[in-house]
């Protein structure tokens, strides 16, 4: 954040989660008066412009590239479904602890790192009240699990979890072992992230929710479709299956990166850098945040 003396301006104290007050951005000046961006001519455009949607597409362009590149291997160079020669272990979605469990494990950390670092911004800030910093940390601590689960493969032996329990019975159904398990896990994450989203600004939670259930879907309806449909894992339709739904996992994962920070604008001014946030309430509620320096 740049300060000048001809002008200075401190980030906005950004809108008070869930109030939804206000439909316009605001900011704060070094006198402390609440101002629309909008209607100030010193604050121009948007530095960014569209970058919440430039930074999603090129995420889940690059997760694309990776999926079509795994999934035309074996067309490419004429090897089975099960053909698997260690350079394509390297890229196979399938496959662990390789370039794409990589990515899809970076983005869903990227995402816990973006949480945290906006909700300790907001409270440092005195945006917000000491309990709605749980609104910030709860999605990051979940998303900081996923990324761990989706690297060592834990989900992947939920079956195996179910069999050690001592106080699990024999299971008829044995391959829906580890749906039986990861449903209602699942299910306790979508609600746990929807409940403390209600609290975040509104572009935010939007993006959370549609992130979230967008990942689930791959992970929990998607990879239930070759058990449901008896599909055999050496056949072209489990490698389509698969790959749909490690596909769908990353694009979930993409937009979780972009929600904690697509309620914030950057926009240039004479001399400073204004923060602005969708919405701010009335002057009054922010009478004690902390007063700009000079």
């Amino acid at each position: 954040m740049k300060r000048s003396t001809e002008q200075s301006a401190v980030p906005a104290p950004l809108a008070d989660p869930g109030s939804g007050a206000g439909s316009g951005a605001g900011s704060v000046t070094a006198s402390g008066a609440v101002r629309s961006a909008e209607a100030d001519p010193a604050a121009g455009q948007p530095v960014q412009g569209r970058w919440a949607r430039r930074v999603a597409l090129t995420l889940i362009g690059v997760s694309v590239a990776l999926a079509a590149w795994s999934f035309a291997i074996p067309f490419l160079f004429g090897l089975g479904v099960r053909e698997l020669p260690w350079w394509r272990q390297f890229f196979d979605l399938n496959h662990e602890t390789n370039l794409t469990a990589w990515w899809s494990s970076g983005l869903l950390l990227l995402g816990a790192i973006g949480f945290a670092v906006v909700g300790l911004v907001r409270r440092s800030l005195r945006a917000d009240r000491p309990l709605a910093l749980l609104a910030w940390l709860t999605p990051s601590a979940l998303l900081a699990a996923m990324s761990l689960d989706e690297f060592t493969q834990i989900h992947e032996r939920l079956g195996e979890v179910w069999d050690a329990l001592p106080f699990t019975p024999e299971n008829p159904l044995h391959a829906f072992q580890g749906l039986i398990l990861g449903v209602p896990i699942a299910l306790a994450v979508i609600a746990l992230l929807a409940l403390t989203a209600t609290t975040l600004p509104r572009r935010t939670r939007a993006l959370t929710v549609t992130g979230i259930v967008v990942f689930f879907v791959g992970a929990i309806g998607l990879e239930a479709v070759p058990l449901v449909f008896n599909i055999a894992r050496a056949s072209w339709a489990y490698h389509a299956v698969t790959h749909l739904e490690e596909l769908t996992e990353m694009i979930g994962s993409s937009l979780l990166i972009v929600a904690p920070w697509v309620h914030l604008h950057l926009r240039r001014a004479p001399g400073s850098l204004l923060v602005t946030t969708d919405g701010l309430p009335a002057a009054a509620e922010h009478d004690d945040a902390a007063p700009a320096g000079r």
